[in-house]
């Protein structure tokens, strides 16, 4: 499968790179589009990284899912992006994954999509719901087409709910075990 990452200068390291690397062990393709005038994005610890594709050229169709990660971006670049709040409601609409962790959860809940739904983010965003149950007392949590996960160090765990939520528990476990060291 194929999934979409959004990435705007100083999102989180760790959330980005850690979940993608996750992800593309386990076979995934991985497209990493940027909000920034150019490919060169620059993460929130001053690491350069070169997007495949300008968030301008991406067509929701060609994904999968969709991923967004948090730091100081999903709260100062993204989030006044109306390509991306336009690209979250047409993955949404489609019925696909749409994936977000720290901050990055504010993007789907201000709008009222955790409505009837359980989420959690970094603590302090909860308060843009609109709706839904915040879960300050879980490190990533599913319901229904949303992965959420309250803050970088549960990235390699957000990246093994995408896995579960694609494929399934089973595989999620093997990929786990590889990533362990445990498995083949």
């Amino acid at each position: 499968m194929k999934g979409l990452i959004i990435l705007g200068d100083s999102f989180e390291d760790t959330e980005a790179l850690s979940s993608t690397d996750v992800l593309i062990r386990a076979g995934e393709q991985i497209t990493r589009a940027s909000v920034m005038s150019s490919l060169d994005v620059l993460s929130q610890c001053k690491v350069h990284i070169k997007a495949d594709i300008s968030i301008d050229d991406v067509k929701e169709s060609d994904y999968d899912y969709l991923i967004i990660p948090g730091g100081k971006a999903s709260f100062t670049i993204l989030n006044k992006d109306v390509r991306v709040e336009r690209l979250i409601d047409e993955f949404l609409a489609k019925g696909k994954l749409v994936a977000t962790i720290c901050a990055a959860p504010h993007l789907l809940s201000r709008k009222g999509y955790f409505a009837n739904r359980q989420f959690t983010c970094h603590p302090g965003f909860e308060t843009y719901a609109a709706a839904g149950t915040y879960r300050r007392d879980l490190g990533v949590y599913r319901d229904d087409k949303f992965v959420t996960a309250k803050s970088m160090y549960y990235s390699i765990p957000f990246g093994l709910e995408i896995i579960a939520f694609l494929y399934g528990e089973k595989r999620r476990d093997e990929v786990e075990k590889q990533l362990m060291g445990e498995g083949r």
